[in-house]
């Protein structure tokens, strides 16, 4: 328990090898026990610090084989499978992300996972948005906002926020996009969460340019940079 605590510290503290390496030590001494369904989540665990770290392949393979373990209870295996298929997304994997997605809304929204639910219709919009299906993200994306505004949800209201953000942008709408951005930024930079900037100020830099608003842009990109560099 005590590596599975440090873990999820060093996590919160954006540390992320130090945090995989936490929980690999929690998964070691849980399969020790025989405990498989806490082992499994460990494993879970060290796959998100990949995903965080940006080690996509590596957190989508470990994702995989903690889902493949069968040991994971039905609402973490829930919030697995969301993490899974995001890593999927990313991946270009369209197919069986959505699929993934798919099963896990159904089993998000009859157990009332409010925040896995606000995160999965995020990803089914931006998998609808790498389709050029518009008029679907949008429609997801603004129930995911819904939800999450609705269950005080931060995170997943500021994955919302960027996600439309973005929507806006491949619309041809680049300050409509900076509007989502902006408030995301502004929102996550309230309550600490610097990834909020990092991703919102790479976006806001591609708006500006869009926009021609070049010295605009270049100084987003380079605060993107700052904060970035302050994590691993």
């Amino acid at each position: 328990t005590y590596h599975s605590v440090l873990g999820h510290l060093l996590l919160r503290l954006r540390r992320f090898d130090h945090a995989a390496a936490a929980y690999h030590v929690a998964a070691g001494m849980y399969q020790l026990v025989s405990d498989m369904g806490r082992a499994a989540g460990a494993e879970a665990a060290i796959a998100r610090a990949h995903m965080l770290a940006g080690r996509l392949r590596m957190a989508s393979e470990t994702y995989a084989a903690a889902i493949g373990s069968g040991a994971l209870a039905r609402n973490v295996k829930v919030s697995v499978a969301a993490n899974y298929a995001t890593c999927l997304a990313w991946l270009g994997e369209w197919d069986r992300a959505s699929d993934l997605l798919e099963e896990a809304e159904r089993q998000a929204s009859s157990m009332g996972l409010h925040g896995n639910e606000s995160h999965i219709l995020t990803t089914q919009s931006l998998i609808a948005l790498r389709l050029s299906d518009i008029d679907k993200a949008t429609a997801l994306a603004n129930h995911a906002l819904e939800i999450a505004r609705a269950n005080s949800l931060v995170r997943e209201e500021l994955a919302a926020l960027e996600c439309l953000g973005e929507v806006e942008y491949e619309r041809g709408n680049p300050a409509g996009a900076l509007r989502y951005y902006e408030e995301c930024i502004a929102k996550g930079e309230a309550v600490g969460m610097s990834d909020a900037t990092t991703e919102g100020k790479r976006r806001e830099a591609e708006a500006w340019n869009a926009l021609g608003e070049h010295a605009k842009a270049l100084a987003a990109a380079q605060r993107c940079i700052e904060v970035a560099e302050t994590n691993e």
